[in-house]
């Protein structure tokens, strides 16, 4: 585990034919919004005052008031948590420190049909990665580490081309309607491909 004033990263070992490791970095909560209208009704001006109250110290003002940052700040604002796993046909180590994800990253090589052939090289399909999404209770799923042998879903000729990321998608989506997560995002990444992770407040 290493710790910092702002996140929490916690690595765990996967199943794979070679060491592999998982990472789940948590955000640290962060202050809730100062109420700078009611303070400068007080007289108070934006300056250290405000900086005093909006990391958790109580200020006392020359007039003798005590403001106690209870009373000026909002509720904390929950940080975010992201997992991101390596290759791996077994993410059963790292599920205990992977609870209430905004994101699981996840590999998905091959499709459902192929899961004997995906687990024996130690990988894992749509369906394996959606179980330990639902089992992490995820807010976003996006699978990785696709083979070379589907094209991009931005290069797709179809959802009925057998040659493209599409398939695995589907599949995706179809374990998520089966799990009655079908609240869950889901991404299937590609090259340059952006998740953005916004703070829930």
């Amino acid at each position: 585990m290493l710790e910092s004033s702002h996140f929490i990263v916690v690595a765990a070992a996967l199943k794979h034919r070679i060491p592999s490791f998982g990472f789940i970095v948590s955000e640290k909560d962060s202050p809730g919004k100062l109420d700078s209208a009611r303070l400068l009704e007080l007289g108070v001006k934006p300056g250290p005052i405000f900086g005093k109250l909006k990391n958790g110290y109580k200020v006392v003002l020359d007039s003798g008031k005590e403001l106690d940052p209870k009373d000026y700040v909002g509720p904390d604002i929950p940080g975010r948590k992201i997992a991101v796993m390596g290759d791996t046909c077994d993410s059963s180590e790292i599920i205990p420190f992977s609870t209430n994800l905004d994101v699981l990253v996840h590999e998905s090589t091959m499709e459902n049909s192929l899961e004997e052939k995906c687990v024996e090289f130690g990988h894992s399909t749509p369906r394996m990665a959606v179980d330990v999404a639902v089992s992490c209770g995820a807010r976003h799923l996006v699978l990785t580490h696709l083979s070379p042998r589907y094209r991009p879903v931005s290069l797709s000729h179809g959802e009925d081309d057998p040659e493209s990321a599409k398939k695995l998608e589907l599949e995706a989506l179809q374990s998520l309607e089966e799990k009655s997560r079908t609240d869950m995002s889901l991404t299937v990444a590609e090259d340059f491909t952006e998740v953005d992770v916004p703070k829930i407040r």
